[in-house]
């Protein structure tokens, strides 16, 4: 899991990767993963680490 100060959305990354974040709806809530990524998508890695936060209301 992803480091983050206080709140799950503020996760950190390691040097040379960069926050990718992408989210999908289930019920009333939208979850979100994030991903450390050196990609330049949510789908491209290598992958550092990956966090998941939310619901947030639709």
């Amino acid at each position: 899991m992803c480091s983050y100060a206080v709140n799950k959305d503020r996760y950190t990354c390691p040097s040379g990767y960069h926050r990718r974040t992408w989210s999908c709806v289930s019920g009333s809530g939208r979850y979100y993963c994030g991903e450390c990524a050196k990609g330049t998508d949510c789908w491209t890695g290598p992958f550092a680490c990956s966090i998941w936060f939310g619901p947030d209301p639709v």
